[in-house]
């Protein structure tokens, strides 16, 4: 009896998943990759999400491992305003 209902159940299941996982796929294919150029660069990329100004994957790995640089034109530190 066991056997029987896992037999069944397990199917169903697999179905739900595979109907699942079509529809994600589906739900991608109304806006799909366009091509067009890096806004730093200018490097012919596809754009898979749309942004106003694209960058290419080599532009933003530069971003991430750039070393931090320091700002050009510091503050004054006033301290007449602490008491």
């Amino acid at each position: 009896m066991t056997l029987d209902i896992l037999a069944f159940v397990l199917p169903v299941i697999v179905l739900i998943l595979v109907i699942a996982g079509l529809l994600i796929g589906w739900s991608e294919l109304s806006d799909p990759p366009t091509s067009t150029n890096c806004a730093n660069c200018d490097r012919w990329m596809i754009n898979k999400h749309h942004r106003a100004q694209p960058i290419c994957l080599r532009c933003r790995v530069k971003y991430l491992f750039a070393e931090p640089q320091p700002h050009p034109h510091p503050r004054p530190s006033d301290l007449s305003r602490i008491h």
